[in-house]
């Protein structure tokens, strides 16, 4: 298929497996024979619009990952009628937002999702097309360059996603310079800042950011003798060109207490969230503020994000020592550095930060092999169509001289040995739940088989404020105020949609297409493995897990409702059937 037919075959399955996921509507064999169109199609109703669609699903999904071919068909009660993808998506989104009783804001967010939707879909044709050029290649798990191949193959994104390529704010040179898609590379801005207006937080209250300071010979020739001492700070070169357009960035330059420096420093390469960039020269990530939304964020690092982070690593640093948690590693933020000046009134100070300051996080160590981000293993080539989930599998079942589907419960147990059973016990006995979603999870093989996870971006960390080592504050680096802290509930929710729903779903569907088996078999070696180690767990862990295995519901984020509601910041969620339960019974 061309990469624009693979596009919007990848956009239509999105949006229609959001939409099948956030209604609960279910795919239903077809009813009527006027004009039926293929007979192994299934209808989707459209109640508020009266309309019906007719979709031919190539693999269908417990948990909603299914997959269509790209043949689609409309009724409106008057037989079936074949249609294009784009005017599946202009259904589908007017089904959701005949819900809207506002006329005016029905048909004002109607349009922008649209617009949206169809500048997601133009960038996966183009990254699309560079990999059916061969511009790029797919990753291949255990090859010396699968860390940075995989962070930058991500070219159709999540997958209960309406836009996941979107990145609003960027034009088409803006892409080819810097889309991680593209398999870019550049160097960094930086800015020489007047110790008066630096803000630098630490989680070892040291001042020290090592990553920062590594262009410091360079920038001397450029600084003069008084200020060869100024802090310095890295700025994303799209970033920097929007920075300069702030009436209080092109004031702070006038008066001398900012200095542009330029470009300098060591190539970098964006990774899978695109503003996040791996410095392999200090083996470390810079999360760097990037005024664009892409998906659902303007993706800069407001003050509350920035201590989320911060407190979360500094608990994380105290407590991993005392935990065997050997088959996980968790990438921690060392600290940031930004720009908040006195002068300003405390939101524009806020505002200010936001827009500029850089985290400086932890790299894998790319010593025991190099790490593939999850998201990654599941995105089928564009040339072949194999997925390097598909390639682990395979090496895995090679290596045991045995076909994959025979391998495949082995697998997966191993997967969850140095992903779910880590991340449960991390919870349990620490009182730590990490948003180890497909995209924040880095997973090692050996021969094909899973051996080791990195998990990062602590920023969507939550801490459960009742844990018993929360009454000393972890060690003293917390207060009660810290945005870490949530409910016990809370923090339960988040491991059960962010590690169960979005990350262990989203491998056990991959791994039923690529071996042939039953998804239910597969949810069976999960609840299994669940129930296994829940006894081993302290406090309420036990039950929590039983319930976790036991309930009706599992809690999903409703990404599609929750963009045309627009509401990026206090996303909507849905309960969708738990496939511990249902699959086994």
């Amino acid at each position: 298929m061309s990469a624009a037919v693979q596009a919007e075959a990848a956009a239509v399955q999105r949006l229609l497996n959001a939409y099948l996921r956030e209604t609960g509507i279910a795919l239903d064999p077809v009813r009527s024979t006027s004009a039926a169109p293929d007979p192994q199609a299934m209808t989707v109703a459209l109640p508020r619009t009266r309309a019906w669609l007719a979709v031919l699903p190539t693999s269908l999904s417990p948990t909603g990952h299914h997959r269509f071919s790209p043949s689609w068909w409309s009724s409106f009660g008057d037989g079936w009628q074949p249609v294009t993808g784009t005017r599946v998506i202009d259904l589908l989104v007017s089904e959701v937002a005949a819900a809207d009783g506002d006329e005016d804001r029905r048909t004002a967010r109607r349009e922008r999702l649209l617009s949206q939707i169809s500048d997601s879909v133009a960038r996966t044709t183009y990254f699309l097309t560079a990999e059916l050029s061969g511009r790029v290649r797919p990753p291949v798990p255990g090859s010396a360059d699968a860390f940075i191949a995989a962070e930058q193959a991500l070219r159709t994104g999540h997958p209960f996603h309406p836009t996941p390529k979107s990145a609003q704010g960027l034009d088409g040179g803006d892409v080819e310079r810097f889309a991680p898609e593209l398999g870019v590379a550049f160097r960094l801005h930086w800015l020489a800042v007047d110790p008066e207006l630096a803000a630098t937080v630490t989680i070892d209250e040291s001042a020290d950011l090592p990553p920062l300071e590594s262009v410091r010979p360079e920038a001397l020739a450029r600084l003069g003798g008084r200020r060869d001492e100024w802090p310095l700070l890295p700025v994303h070169p799209w970033q920097a060109a929007h920075l300069a357009r702030l009436p209080q960035v092109e004031c702070l330059l006038q008066e001398g207490r900012l200095v542009v420096l330029g470009p300098l420093g060591p190539i970098v390469r964006p990774t899978s969230s695109v503003r996040t960039v791996w410095d392999a020269s200090s083996q470390c990530f810079l999360k760097l503020p990037f005024a664009v939304r892409v998906t659902n964020f303007v993706r800069v690092n407001p003050p509350e994000q920035l201590a989320r982070s911060l407190h979360a690593s500094a608990v994380l640093a105290r407590l991993l020592p005392h935990l065997s948690l050997d088959r996980l590693t968790v990438l921690l933020e060392r600290g940031y550095r930004g720009v908040r000046p006195r002068t300003l009134d405390h939101e524009a100070a806020q505002d200010l930060l936001a827009h500029t300051a850089v985290v400086v996080r932890d790299g894998p160590d790319l010593s025991r092999g190099s790490p593939m981000v999850v998201a990654a293993l599941l995105e089928p080539s564009a040339c072949s169509g194999v997925t390097p989930l598909d390639r682990a599998l395979r090496s895995a079942a090679a290596a045991a001289a045995r076909d994959p589907a025979a391998v495949v419960d082995t697998w997966l147990r191993r997967y969850l040995d140095v992903s779910l059973v880590p991340l449960l016990r991390l919870l349990a006995e620490g009182g730590v739940a990490l948003e180890a979603h497909t995209q924040n999870s880095l997973v090692t093989f050996e021969d094909g088989w899973p051996a080791h996870l990195h998990a990062r971006d602590l920023e969507g960390a939550s801490v459960d404020r009742s844990h018993p080592l929360a009454a000393q504050g972890y060690g003293g680096v917390l207060r009660p105020d810290s945005p870490a802290l949530y409910e016990t509930d809370d923090v339960w929710r988040r491991f059960a949609y962010y590690v169960v729903v979005n990350q262990v779903s989203d491998v056990v569907a991959g791994l039923a297409r690529s071996s042939g088996v039953e998804e239910a078999r597969l949810w069976a070696e999960v609840r299994e493995c669940l129930l296994t180690v829940a006894p081993q767990l302290p406090g309420d862990g036990c039950r929590r897990v039983e319930a976790l295995v036991s309930g009706p519901h599992l809690p999903a984020k409703a990404n599609l409702l929750s963009r045309f509601a627009e509401r990026s910041e206090d996303p909507l969620y849905v309960a969708i059937p738990n496939p511990l339960r249902t699959c086994v019974e």
